[in-house]
């Protein structure tokens, strides 16, 4: 594995991930909503990058409907995709958010991340 630059990727983007989804529940508790959003972005791009085996960095809107579509994904998943995407966008330009919608889009942010594992290694 040490000399697999794939799964070197992989475990890294899987390590970012993780981490983002415990900074983004931090917070989330905290009422951080530029940490927050920051972190939820990390998540759903690493997420994504797994998926399709490049480094989640490189994830723009444009992937979802162009290579996403492609594997199969339902459109119910890519909806829900391009809506944290959206939301995503929008954060950056309004940031600030209630501690009660930081907690109903952790749910969402979360949920989306977990449909996403299931798709790992598809691409």
């Amino acid at each position: 594995m040490a000399r697999d630059p794939r799964l070197q990727l992989r475990r890294r983007s899987r390590e970012a991930a993780a981490h983002a989804l415990v900074q983004m529940d931090a917070a989330a508790q905290a009422g951080d909503s530029t940490l927050f959003f920051e972190s939820l972005g990390v998540a759903v791009r690493e997420r994504i990058g797994l998926i399709l085996g490049i480094p989640g960095a490189t994830i723009t809107e444009q992937v979802i409907g162009d290579r996403l579509r492609g594997l199969g994904m339902s459109d119910a998943d890519l909806a829900s995709l391009e809506e944290i995407f959206a939301t995503l966008d929008h954060a950056r330009f309004s940031p600030s958010q209630s501690a009660g919608e930081l907690a109903s889009l952790r749910e969402k942010g979360a949920e989306v991340c977990r449909s996403l594992e299931a798709w790992e290694g598809r691409g």
